[in-house]
């Protein structure tokens, strides 16, 4: 998951920001309060992880808050 390329969309969730599908999986991502938290948090199917960086092969829209 963490090094292919995904492209992710905008969700209108409250807990988390962006959606994709890998491998068929369904994937959340949510950006934290970095720096006091982790830069964003992964959920990709049940496994959560914790990220201070995306990678190179991610593809993410330009998020404007609420």
């Amino acid at each position: 998951m963490l090094a292919s390329p995904v492209d992710w969309q905008p969700i209108p969730d409250r807990a988390y920001h962006f959606a994709a599908t890998v491998s068929d999986i369904a994937c959340v991502l949510r950006l934290n309060d970095f720096p006091d938290e982790n830069m964003a948090s992964l959920l990709f199917g049940e496994v959560q992880h914790e990220l201070d960086d995306f990678p190179a092969g991610w593809r993410l829209p330009r998020h404007r808050g609420d």
